[in-house]
């Protein structure tokens, strides 16, 4: 490996360190400016604008990626779907608008944001547009991720810079609207460098949308539990109450996309080796499952030992943040099965159906054990409320391999399906 791709391989886990631990990092300086119950409204306003960040990105990270990938060096055709996927999300920003809108009059857990809506609205569009899509599609990651570095520490100085009271909440969401347009600025000029000479057709926007519309529907379905839970929580408790807990479910969330990397290693080195056959897909499935499994130990094991230890240094104000760690340190190891058993098993194996049915059912029955729980037991309720989802996504994986005869015969009967595809 030469160090080119040596410098490229850092700047892309440098970018995705910053991206996963960009709230750790910060949460001493957020925990310690802002009164609880500021702190609470503006984790509650992160977990929508997370949301509408997800109706403007529309899965495109995953489909246009691979549409792109697929057009070879046929550049007309490549400029023609970028106008598509932009024009899409400007369909899709405005949507998002009238949505915040539509929420913002309705839902007292979103009119609470005042004025602090238009940031929250305007972070997601900015997060939406990010066009990672492209570089991926390219085999470029790595000039996204340069540009994206620049921008998240750009964030992070300006927060640690002028972050200092209460009144100060609004830069939050501020500041990243102004550093997310980094990437979106850079990603515009290296576009201009296309030069379309066919007339463009508006259909295409259609077509592109279609296409990405299984993936959208699956990730604003299971965003209820990965995104929505904090606000969800702040409907129904005090938003000291949201504060504390979204501190303790934080932590414990960016523990678990520790594994991330590996898992998206782990994948491709699986898809491959079940082309390969059973006993090499058998022999790298054990050896997969051995690594993620010690790594999902030694994270809930030291979430359980050191919880105390890392509220007293991240957020010391916060101690009864600790009792929240415990319980949703056990969401760690259910995640790791569901990696294991989903990821890296029924996805690679063409399972991409049941794979998607069993999350969407999954997050539909935690709304609503949500919306009958939390009213009662608070952030109590909420905490085993996401631990039961995940049991309840391993279950069923068990259930959906053992009808289908086991992982071997799933191996054989993929390996034979391939074949005659093939043949």
């Amino acid at each position: 490996m030469n160090l080119s791709k040596v410098g490229n391989y850092v700047i892309i886990y440098l970018s995705h360190f910053f991206k996963v631990f960009s709230f750790v990092l910060l949460l001493p300086l957020f925990t310690r400016t802002f009164d609880k119950d500021i702190w609470g409204l503006v984790v509650a306003a992160q977990a929508f604008s997370f949301w509408l960040q997800i109706i403007v990105e529309y899965g495109y990270n995953l489909s246009a990626t691979r549409s792109i990938s697929q057009m070879g060096e046929d550049k007309q055709k490549i400029i023609g779907y970028i106008i598509s996927v932009f024009k899409s999300k400007a369909i899709l920003a405005v949507s998002a608008v009238i949505i915040s809108g539509i929420a913002f009059i309705f839902f007292d857990s979103v009119s609470r944001f005042g004025s602090l809506i238009v940031w929250v609205v305007l972070f997601a569009i900015v997060q939406g547009f990010a066009p990672v899509w492209y570089y991926l599609s390219l085999n470029k990651l790595h000039l996204y991720s340069a540009y994206d570095l620049v921008s998240r520490i750009s964030y992070l100085i300006l927060c640690i810079v002028f972050i200092k009271s209460n009144s100060d909440a609004f830069m939050v969401f501020a500041f990243g609207v102004v550093t997310g347009m980094v990437p979106i600025v850079m990603s515009l000029i290296n576009f201009k460098k296309f030069k379309a000479n066919t007339e463009y057709d508006e259909t295409k926007i259609i077509l592109v949308m279609r296409d990405s519309f299984p993936i959208f529907l699956f990730a604003i379905v299971t965003s209820v539990y990965t995104s929505l839970n904090i606000l969800i929580l702040s409907n129904y408790a005090a938003l000291s109450v949201v504060a504390v807990y979204s501190v303790a479910d934080r932590i414990v969330r960016t523990s678990g996309s520790l594994l991330e990397p590996l898992n998206r290693i782990f994948y491709a080195k699986m898809s491959r080796d079940y082309v390969a056959g059973l006993e090499i897909s058998r022999s790298s499935l054990k050896k997969v499952s051995l690594v993620l499994s010690m790594a999902g130990i030694l994270i809930f094991l030291a979430l359980q030992i050191l919880g105390s230890f890392l509220i007293s240094i991240l957020a010391p104000k916060y101690g009864s943040s600790v009792e929240y760690i415990s319980i949703l340190s056990f969401y760690i190891p259910f995640l790791i099965l569901n990696n294991i058993l989903g990821l890296h098993i029924v996805l690679p194996l063409g399972l991409d159906k049941q794979f998607n049915i069993i999350f969407m059912v999954s997050s539909l029955c935690s709304l609503i054990a949500m919306m009958v729980v939390v009213p009662k037991y608070g952030a109590l309720g909420l905490a085993y409320i996401t631990i039961i989802t995940e049991v309840a996504v391993s279950i069923s994986f068990v259930g959906l391999i053992a009808a289908c005869g086991g992982v071997k015969s799933m191996i054989e009967r993929f390996n034979y399906e391939n074949k005659l595809f093939n043949s």
